[in-house]
């Protein structure tokens, strides 16, 4: 799956395409039903660094860029918003809002960023395999820990009190933790642990409340499902009170604040390269086996079984993103918009 097990991540070929992508989803938000051949370009930056740098949507039309040795927010006009260094070997990030967390996977460092100034580090006690960031700028960190692997939530902000909550974790007991996923506020943590027993593999989520509700719960546990043999990829909290899971054949939706329960699965046959990440749907880009195009695009809301779009194309894409309601799709110096019915309302080469 080519965005699957991460935020979907703009990479941008030259800085001409990013610009004129944004322009032409903010001119097109309240046209969905035109088409367009043409474009102009009422702005551009010259992109100076290396293809190691990575791309992120930020907190509305805004995107972080970030490297080994350091990451800056941009505005759509190019001006930095923010910036800060730090050296990592292998960072991963996550967004909520104005804050953002980069985590150096396989080290004991990562940085948060509250969109005012340039970062605040933390040093963890175990390697991070994983780092999740709320809307306040509260971090989970998953941790590698040996046979008893560490979930915690850290207030960065707070140099008295910075640890909120610990959740051990046994191997023997519950698995190998894989992925984990927070509410925005923070009291809600969702974990896909693997376990693996005379050579099956079976997956599990497992829902912890940290809410005044959960202190009288054991464990904090107040739900959990198991998915057997199917491939747990990603979990997803889009509000307080609503998560998905990805898994390789579809998406499960859990509703509920206090103890989430399952209310919607949605199973495809097809396989799935691509998966969309939108604030209330999700998309989902298979191969189209027996059809004229080469793939199919179906946007399910979080509330339905049914999809909102359903139609085929033969782009050959690199990278995907929903920006207003629009599905952007980039290869090389090309792009490819689809509006929010599923038509193709604008397709062509750039010049860069």
């Amino acid at each position: 799956m080519k965005n699957l097990n991460k935020k979907t991540i703009l990479i941008v070929a030259v800085a001409l395409l990013l610009i004129a992508v944004t322009v032409i989803a903010a001119i097109l938000g309240g046209k969905k039903s035109s088409t367009f051949n043409e474009y102009e370009v009422v702005s551009s930056t010259t992109r100076q660094d290396s293809n190691t740098v990575r791309y992120v949507s930020y907190n509305g039309n805004n995107v972080i860029k970030y490297s080994r040795d350091g990451a800056s927010a941009l505005s759509p006009e190019g001006t930095v918003l923010w910036n800060g260094s730090y050296e990592m070997n292998n960072p991963q990030i996550d967004v909520c809002g104005k804050y953002a967390v980069i985590a150096d996977v396989g080290s004991t460092h990562l940085t948060v960023y509250n969109g005012n100034d340039s970062g605040t580090s933390l040093e963890m006690v175990h390697s991070i395999l994983q780092a999740r960031v709320t809307n306040a700028g509260a971090v989970a960190v998953l941790m590698e820990n040996g046979d008893a692997n560490l979930i915690s939530m850290y207030n960065p902000y707070d140099s008295a009190n910075q640890l909120i909550y610990e959740v051990p974790t046994s191997i023997q007991n519950d698995g190998f933790p894989i992925n984990i996923a927070v509410s925005p506020d923070g009291k809600m943590l969702a974990t896909n642990y693997i376990n693996v027993n005379s050579g099956v593999t079976s997956s599990r989520v497992t829902f912890y409340n940290f809410d005044e509700y959960g202190k009288n719960v054991v464990d904090h546990i107040v739900s959990a499902k198991e998915f057997g043999d199917e491939l747990v990829a990603e979990i997803r909290y889009v509000n307080n009170s609503t998560a998905y899971v990805l898994t390789e054949h579809g998406f499960t939706v859990f509703s509920g604040s206090q103890i989430p329960k399952e209310s919607i699965t949605v199973a495809m046959e097809e396989e799935i390269i691509s998966v969309i990440n939108a604030s209330s749907q999700v998309g989902f880009i298979t191969s189209n086996p027996g059809g004229s195009d080469k793939y199919r695009l179906r946007v399910y809301t979080l509330g339905s079984k049914s999809a909102v779009i359903d139609t085929t194309f033969s782009y050959d894409y690199e990278s995907v993103r929903e920006s207003g309601g629009e599905y952007l799709f980039t290869a090389g110096a090309s792009c490819m918009i689809l509006n929010s019915k599923g038509d193709v309302i604008f397709q062509k080469q750039m010049e860069a």
